[in-house]
């Protein structure tokens, strides 16, 4: 089971995401922005409502109500978020390569953000 899950994590140097997230925040884009634009540039979602729903599994209008609250992904959105991109990954196998790589820099950037902002190591799927 363990070989299953580190076979499925992606490895990223650290000065990349420092550089990412960084950069991300110096936009003045929270990182709910960014991983939609993410995603939606690779065509993999359209809305922000199909955003919220599909991906983070909250009201159509979440997204709406957390840019105008400033804030940004909570514990369990990120969560939710980083599962749903792990089960497309898995379930889909028509993905462009664009489209998997949007994926797995989303993945990766969940997964920075909960480690760094909440303390949490891993997510299981």
């Amino acid at each position: 089971m363990l070989s299953k899950l580190s076979a499925h994590i992606p490895v990223i140097p650290k000065t990349h995401n420092k550089t990412l997230i960084t950069l991300i925040l110096n936009n003045n884009m929270t990182l709910i922005e960014h991983t939609y634009q993410t995603l939606k540039q690779a065509r993999l979602i359209t809305t922000r409502e199909a955003f919220s729903r599909d991906y983070v599994g909250m009201s159509r209008n979440w997204f709406a109500w957390q840019r105008h609250m400033k804030r940004d992904f909570s514990i369990q959105a990120a969560i939710k978020c980083l599962r749903s991109i792990r089960a497309q990954q898995q379930r889909n196998p028509a993905l462009t390569m664009m489209q998997l790589n949007a994926l797995i820099q989303a993945e990766q950037e969940l997964l920075q953000h909960l480690n760094e902002q909440h303390s949490v190591a891993d997510v299981c799927s």
